[in-house]
């Protein structure tokens, strides 16, 4: 096997003796004064948080009664003779956020909360109906001219299927 020749280059060298320095002077014997050192960080309120907040006051804008018998539970004046199961979550900072779990299906008015199962995790969303002809979002805009573009379809079938059956009037029907 052939000797490498190692050329060293000035880069090299300035790594070297700085690694040398590092090893002659280990940080735990270096003093550092405490404004240098950060002590603490700031947590930065995650999106649960947010949107446990946001469904929390929303439903108390709906009418919610949180009840504290044996066991929490909430009712609801539009359902006098219910008892629905509540949903705790609890932020980082400790700071608990109580919904009402009802049943999609079973919620037609819309003024509760479900759960929302995917593949890896679950959300927690209100029941509210959505408009899909809202202006102000993207879908709205979008089935908006949809329903235009279909509507124009429609006219212009219409508008051939006259005219279809005024050429079928005007010939004469010829027999072999």
């Amino acid at each position: 096997m052939p000797n490498k020749i190692l050329v060293e280059t000035n880069d090299r060298t300035k790594m070297k003796n700085t690694s040398c320095e590092v090893k002659k002077f280990p940080a735990s014997e270096i003093g550092y004064s405490r404004e240098v050192i950060p002590t603490s960080f700031k947590r930065s309120i995650s999106k649960n948080h947010k949107n446990f907040k946001k469904l929390q006051q929303e439903m108390m804008n709906n009418g919610w009664i949180l009840n504290d018998d044996n066991e929490m539970y909430f009712t609801h004046p539009q359902h006098p003779n219910r008892v629905f199961k509540k949903c705790t979550y609890v932020s980082p900072s400790g700071t608990k956020y109580m919904l009402p779990l009802v049943n999609r299906d079973d919620d037609i008015d819309g003024i509760g909360c479900s759960i929302v199962l995917n593949v890896v995790n679950y959300t927690v969303e209100s029941n509210k109906w959505t408009n899909y002809f809202d202006i102000s979002t993207r879908v709205g805009k979008r089935r908006i001219r949809h329903h235009e573009y279909l509507r124009e379809r429609e006219e212009k079938k219409f508008e051939f299927e006259e005219e279809e059956a005024a050429l079928k009037k005007r010939a004469p029907s010829s027999k072999r």
